[in-house]
């Protein structure tokens, strides 16, 4: 029996010792003891604390909203001032072939074409 409390013991010790290891408890001792005269410790309010972040983050939501309100507001603008019609027109006015090129290379190589033609056949 005696030797089973023994061996208890041991693992317990052993285990304290890993956990503290892993957990840095007894670095975290050392610093704490180290540098304990620039430290003060006051007791905490957790609810003014929670009170406190819950405010922070909402201030920082309606900071991020109203940014995000001048920039869809301003790409809006943007929007309504552009004059999208005018590329679709061009577009749609192009020969089928063009619109329908199977590759970016080839879309290029014939609206070279295409233009030189329109250009030539105009002079």
């Amino acid at each position: 029996m005696h030797r089973i409390m023994h061996w208890g013991r041991r693992i317990e010790q052993e285990i304290d010792r890993v956990f503290q290891h892993i957990t840095g408890a007894q670095q975290l001792k050392g610093i704490y003891n180290e540098k304990r005269r620039q430290f003060s410790l006051v007791k905490n309010q957790p609810r003014e604390i929670v009170e406190k972040v819950a405010s922070d983050i909402e201030k920082l939501l309606a900071k991020k909203r109203k940014a995000l309100d001048r920039l869809a507001s301003e790409a809006e603008r943007l929007q309504r001032e552009h004059l999208w019609q005018d590329g679709i027109k061009w577009w749609n006015e192009l020969p089928a072939a063009l619109r329908t090129a199977e590759s970016l290379t080839i879309l290029r190589k014939r609206l070279k074409t295409n233009l030189f033609r329109v250009h030539l056949d105009s002079a």
